[in-house]
């Protein structure tokens, strides 16, 4: 009989819930009849932080919502067109963005 042992860790931050899952995945570890042990804490991401210098734009005359937009662009993807391949019903969408390797999150 297969059943599932669960344990649901609360805490204050995150670090101090990652050090309480590791020290519960040891404890499990050591139980001889548990016999897989996972979490599903999973890693930090990474964090990109963009910081727009206003004055810079002024002096070169681009308006803020034209960055955002291209932020947008290139990390969301834009859609540019459409190809309609023959015997396929419908079209498929052509998106540019970064590679997944730069931008992650960004799906394929």
């Amino acid at each position: 009989m297969l059943a599932t042992l669960l344990a649901e860790v609360y805490g204050p931050d995150s670090t101090t819930r990652r050090a309480v899952v590791t020290q519960l995945k040891e404890i499990f570890a050591s139980v001889p009849y548990i016999v897989d042990v996972d979490d599903s804490v999973g890693k930090p991401q990474p964090r990109l932080r963009i910081s727009i210098d206003q004055d810079r734009l002024e002096f070169f005359g681009v308006e803020q919502r034209d960055v955002y937009d291209t932020i947008q662009a290139l990390f969301g993807g834009t859609a540019v067109g459409y190809s309609h391949p023959r015997r396929r019903r419908n079209p498929i969408e052509i998106v540019v963005r970064l590679r997944n390797a730069i931008c992650p999150g960004a799906s394929s």
